[in-house]
């Protein structure tokens, strides 16, 4: 599957953009393999993607346009894929629409501060901090940043004005996850952020499950029990959504109130 073709797919809701095809964090949960993306990764240029993205017929341009989706088939803030991806902000940034990518990676101020002066207006770029589990991750994420790296980033929040950051339980793994409920409750009471959290997505299951965008339409949640209970227990503490455009859409439809 490595190949050029599956850097950028979509629809006009959302493109997913991948300037890498591959990933070395070694997560033991990843559908990567599955959908025959290996460990050796080929990287593309920003520029290749964004001249896919502007010339498919589907995208559209602005606010209430087309949600940019950075990444999916690869870490979007790996040495290698982050200056890629920061031009890929620098551009849907000037064109009005949202950005948004999930990241397992730490991401220092300088970055932050730099992105954050680009942004045209409040919450334009969504980032999510990549937290399945936090007492098991050095176990099954073993080449990705630790867990104190990536929250890291919570330290500079206060310093930023338009950049939305929020927890990324996804995906929720049985009898794992919900180990670390208390932790994430001290993080969304602290720092006064909100969570998405949800399924694991895999190959191969029930034909009557609706396929997700994600992965080219050749993925589907695996539902577990454990979801519902940690979004019951989270839910008092700060606002929970289940797919992280969930966030974006609320934002349109609260202006649209306003109006």
């Amino acid at each position: 599957m490595n190949d050029v073709n599956n850097i950028v797919y979509g629809d006009e809701k959302r493109i997913f953009i991948n300037t890498a095809l591959g990933c070395n964090s070694g997560c033991k949960y990843c559908y990567l393999s599955n959908l025959g993306v290996g460990k050796d990764i080929t990287y593309y240029t920003a520029e290749i993607a964004i001249k896919k993205v502007i010339n498919m017929s589907c995208f559209l341009q602005g606010k209430e346009g087309t949600i940019i989706s950075i990444g999916c088939y690869s870490e979007c803030w790996d040495k290698t894929n982050k200056t890629n991806t920061i031009k890929i902000i620098e551009f849907f940034a000037r064109m009005g629409n949202y950005v948004q990518l999930a990241t397992k990676k730490k991401i220092e101020l300088k970055d932050l501060l730099y992105i954050d002066s680009l942004l045209l207006f409040k919450n334009q770029l969504s980032i999510n901090i990549s937290v399945p589990t936090i007492s098991n991750a050095l176990i099954l994420e073993p080449n990705a940043d630790t867990i104190s790296e990536r929250l890291s980033l919570l330290e500079y929040k206060s310093k930023l004005n338009k950049i939305y950051i929020s927890l990324y339980i996804k995906p929720v793994l049985k009898d794992i996850t919900i180990k670390d409920i208390t932790q994430y409750i001290d993080l969304m009471e602290k720092y006064k952020i909100s969570a998405v959290i949800g399924e694991l997505l895999v190959t191969n299951m029930d034909e009557n499950k609706i396929n997700e965008l994600v992965g080219e339409n050749r993925l589907k949640e695996l539902p577990c029990s454990d979801t519902n209970i940690i979004m019951e227990k989270l839910r008092g503490i700060g606002k929970i959504y289940f797919h992280s455009t969930d966030f974006i859409n609320e934002q349109r439809f609260l202006k649209e109130e306003r109006v």
